[in-house]
């Protein structure tokens, strides 16, 4: 039993990957019927030796045709997703071979515990693969940029999604949300978490202040799709924070005013989309708050946060803003 177990890596390359898990199988399975007193002891004694060495050993065949230790490969859990061996392959990551899958069984026992690939692997993978950063989407790998390459890997993000664990699908939903693996409206890719999905309505309204950027496009399949929030009010005021200031500009100007000057309707446009909500905002006060500290209000040829305003007497206020206003502004 220690010859064998000295030359095992030299057996498997000589029976071939699949010749060689037959052979561990057929010892695995006289290593049962031994326990259950139906074979000879020698047997036991030779799967006991033969599986503390298993894991050292590389008699793994991958997917990319080379021999590899069992922890740097991963088990798909359906052949199925073998159709995406060529994007696995660009991701880093090594797989069992097609041809041996079905020796899945013994993969998996305690002895070899060669892992299943799950959404946190492949999170993992495409942040160290081109997707950590946001980019222009031509910049992506060719794969990627190709329909059916995005299709496939939104398949299997569903797939391994549906396989998790409810407890623990919320943190990793949000390890894939990291990705830069979403198209915005802008045809660049970026993470889904700093993404929203929006009727085209909410698109041209947030569009004419130039925040169109922030909006999904709709080449997404469903699977990165899910990845996305639904725009709402919390998202809208978010947003416009962002549009407010030119980070690399020092004078502190608002930058919704250019646009606001170049097309009025902008920002009438963007206040009737928050009187639409106001079911929603008027009984919030964190959202009448953050609303009210917009400086998205005009007055005269400059836009101002309502808090630096007066508001006439008699005046219909739909959002119930103007009743928060502080002493002194009243």
């Amino acid at each position: 039993s220690h010859v064998l177990v000295d030359n095992l890596e030299n057996i498997a390359k000589f029976l071939g990957a699949k010749g060689f898990w037959e052979f561990l199988e057929r010892i695995y399975g006289a290593y049962i019927e031994s326990m259950e007193g139906h074979n000879t002891p020698i047997i036991r004694k030779v799967w006991e030796i033969l599986q503390t060495k298993l894991t050292q050993i590389e008699i793994v065949y991958t997917n990319s045709n080379e021999w590899a230790l069992a922890k740097d490969v991963y088990l798909l859990q359906d052949q199925q997703e073998y159709e995406l061996s060529y994007i696995f392959e660009e991701l880093g990551i090594k797989l069992v071979h097609e041809d041996i899958h079905d020796k899945f069984q013994i993969m998996r026992h305690d002895s070899i515990n060669i892992a299943l690939l799950g959404p946190l692997d492949l999170a993992k993978a495409l942040m160290a693969n081109h997707f950590a950063q946001p980019r222009n989407f031509e910049e992506a790998p060719e794969w990627f940029q190709r329909e059916e390459g995005r299709e496939k890997l939104s398949k299997e993000i569903e797939r391994l999604l549906h396989r998790q664990k409810p407890e623990e699908l919320d943190s990793v939903r949000e390890e894939l949300q990291t990705c830069c693996i979403a198209i915005s409206y802008v045809n660049k890719l970026n993470a889904p978490k700093s993404l929203w999905k929006a009727s085209k309505q909410e698109i041209e309204i947030f569009g004419a202040l130039n925040l169109a950027y922030v909006f999904t496009s709709d080449k997404n399949p469903p699977g990165i799709a899910n990845l996305i929030h639904d725009f709402d009010v919390y998202a809208a005021i978010d947003v416009i924070n962002l549009g407010i200031r030119d980070l690399f500009d020092t004078s502190n100007k608002n930058k919704l005013e250019e646009f606001w000057n170049e097309n009025p309707s902008s920002i009438i446009n963007l206040i009737d989309w928050f009187d639409q909500k106001k079911n929603i905002i008027k009984n919030n006060y964190e959202l009448v708050k953050s609303l009210r500290a917009l400086p998205i209000w005009p007055s005269g040829n400059k836009l101002y946060a309502l808090e630096q305003l007066y508001s006439p007497g008699n005046f219909d206020e739909p959002l119930n803003i103007c009743l928060l206003y502080t002493s002194d502004a009243a």
